[in-house]
């Protein structure tokens, strides 16, 4: 089964009450508001650090909610993780999946993995799969790294592994992979500040983060890029640096969250050991934003 991913996609946050319980309304208002913006594809329990502060049953619940509220209007993929291989085996055996695209299970995280050892953990998901699988490789302290050679070993074993998505601060992984990865190998940036530099080097997709708040921004951005327009790309995303800016001096979740809260499409509430923005960034984001009448972008009403 190819996935055929292409295009831009929106690694949806995931809205929260105030006490802590999962906001359905919210996150139904998120998907609606992308999918409006025109936006190719979603990707849903992706976010790194968000999808852990979840239970296995919350997690199956807005899942299945999701597919629901997509109702295959566009490819739905899933986010898997888990450091210990086979409990993750046992979840996908158990999931009924075939309303996905495709499943993005996550290099074993907090444990230091040797490559050989993350080979082999994506070697087993991939035997009992029944969906693409897409490796995502994100930068977080006290983390495995996936290498280049690592990626493509993977690309080049396994049929069902088709692609791969960057998140971490560096096109060092992107650059060795391109030129050597299999032809139908999908390559997908997630990082914000690098997504024109990659689609210039020959990465046809793109993830990032912003695209929650800002997905028609970041549609124009791809579009533009695809086009091998990149002046124009810039000037349309160079409004959006600032903001990547803070999420670099705080974190992606914080930033992203505090933006939804303010364009009124869900709470700026996060799950413990998550934390709110500094209130000394939220009050810059919240000048700068209104500065570059970014206070608001497709909302829905």
């Amino acid at each position: 089964m190819q996935s055929e991913l292409k295009g831009l996609g929106v690694p949806l946050a995931i809205p929260f009450h105030r006490h802590g319980t999962i906001d359905f309304t919210s996150l139904e208002k998120l998907i609606e508001n992308v999918i409006h913006a025109g936006v190719d594809y979603i990707a849903i329990l992706n976010n790194f650090s968000e999808s852990n502060t979840l239970s296995e049953d919350e997690k199956a619940a807005i899942l299945d909610f999701t597919i629901e509220v997509v109702a295959q209007r566009i490819p739905l993929i899933a986010g898997v993780s888990g450091n210990n291989t086979q409990v993750l085996i046992d979840t996908l055996k158990k999931n009924n999946l075939q309303d996905l695209q495709a499943i993005i299970p996550f290099c074993p995280y907090i444990t230091r993995v040797k490559q050989k050892g993350i080979f082999y953990h994506y070697k087993e998901i991939a035997a009992v799969s029944p969906v693409p699988i897409f490796i995502y490789n994100t930068f977080l302290k006290g983390s495995s790294i996936i290498t280049a050679e690592t990626v493509l070993n993977l690309a080049h074993s396994f049929r069902n592994i088709e692609g791969y998505i960057e998140d971490y601060p560096s096109l060092t992984n992107i650059f060795s992979i391109i030129d050597r990865k299999p032809e139908n190998f999908t390559l997908i940036m997630g990082d914000d500040i690098h997504l024109i530099p990659a689609m210039a080097m020959g990465v046809d997709n793109m993830m990032p983060v912003m695209a929650n708040a800002y997905p028609s921004i970041i549609r124009d951005v791809y579009r533009l890029c695809v086009a091998q327009h990149y002046e124009n790309a810039r000037d349309q995303f160079k409004s959006l640096i600032p903001i990547i800016e803070i999420m670099h001096r705080d974190d992606k979740i914080s930033t992203i969250k505090a933006i939804l809260d303010i364009q009124g499409i869900c709470s700026n509430n996060l799950r413990l050991p998550l934390i709110k923005l500094k209130k000394s960034l939220l009050y810059e984001l919240q000048t700068l934003l209104k500065e570059a009448e970014l206070m608001k972008e497709n909302v829905l009403s």
